[in-house]
């Protein structure tokens, strides 16, 4: 079992154990995996690289509470709309339509 350090706000083990950002712990060995692919924990120990996040290239999702520029923006970057026909759609309907 090897320890990690929390990268997340907080975390409460089965145990009802809470550990804040920063902690280091060593998780139960069914929940690591889980929480690596979260990103809410990464290796404590200074020998292991952490490789950074790969981008695909595409444009990343906008928060629901985005201004519609922003939804606009994806909708044209996405390829599923030009600049024109974005424009004339309300932040509701990009909404439903881009997820």
């Amino acid at each position: 079992m090897s320890e990690y350090r929390l990268l997340a706000h907080l975390w409460t083990g089965k145990d009802g154990v809470r550990r804040r950002r920063g902690d280091v712990f060593t998780p139960p060995d069914s929940e690591v995996q889980r929480l690596l692919k979260a990103g809410a924990i990464v290796s404590a120990d200074p020998n292991v690289a952490v490789s950074e996040p790969v981008s695909d290239g595409k444009p990343g999702r906008p928060r629901q509470t985005a201004p519609v520029a922003e939804w606009r923006k994806y909708a044209v970057e996405s390829g599923k709309f030009n600049a024109d026909e974005a424009e004339e759609l309300t932040k509701a309907e990009l909404i439903e339509i881009l997820s």
